[in-house]
């Protein structure tokens, strides 16, 4: 029984675990670890341009 739930917990988990989930955790990362201005400013650009192209 443990296993059936377990197997139902990361089937969820991988659902959603989307391009933008990932991208938005990295973008907050670099926020809390206070990096530079532009480089926030290029992830941000690389998100959008990827976000457009990927989707979810």
């Amino acid at each position: 029984m443990a296993t059936r739930m377990q197997a139902k917990v990361e089937a969820e988990l991988a659902a959603r675990t989307t391009f933008l989930a990932v991208a938005n955790e990295f973008i907050e990362m670099m926020e809390r670890e206070a990096k530079g201005p532009v480089t926030f400013k290029k992830a941000r650009r690389f998100h959008d341009l990827l976000d457009s192209s990927i989707g979810n």
